[in-house]
């Protein structure tokens, strides 16, 4: 198993490295603390390489991490907050590097 995910792994370098684009975000993505192969491989493929969103905040809407507000005309009283239809598997990956990153940042200041 762990052989054919090696592999698996192995041609999606193959495949990113044939688009100089695709793999130079994907080298610069590699370079953010926290995210690894997988993280980097799913935002290019989601984002299609940072071109299927015109601007940060609508990625970030995407993900559920920017606050959307509602207003009905009468009522004033809704707080903006994250939307309920966003990706949830995205929004899990970015967190799960969130968490590593922060580990790893706490692991060396304290060495």
């Amino acid at each position: 198993l762990n052989h054919d995910i090696e592999k698996i792994d192995q041609e999606d370098c193959e495949l990113m490295s044939k688009e100089e684009d695709v793999f130079d975000t994907f080298q610069n993505l590699l370079t953010i603390p926290g995210i690894g192969f997988v993280n980097a491989t799913n935002i290019i493929a989601i984002t299609r390489n940072f071109t299927a969103f015109d601007t940060a905040r609508q990625y970030a809407r995407y993900v559920g991490v920017a606050p959307c507000s509602h207003t009905s005309g009468t009522s004033v009283k809704w707080r903006a907050r994250p939307s309920a239809h966003c990706n949830g598997q995205v929004k899990a990956d970015l967190s799960m590097a969130l968490s590593t990153m922060w580990k790893c940042k706490c692991f060396i200041i304290e060495s």
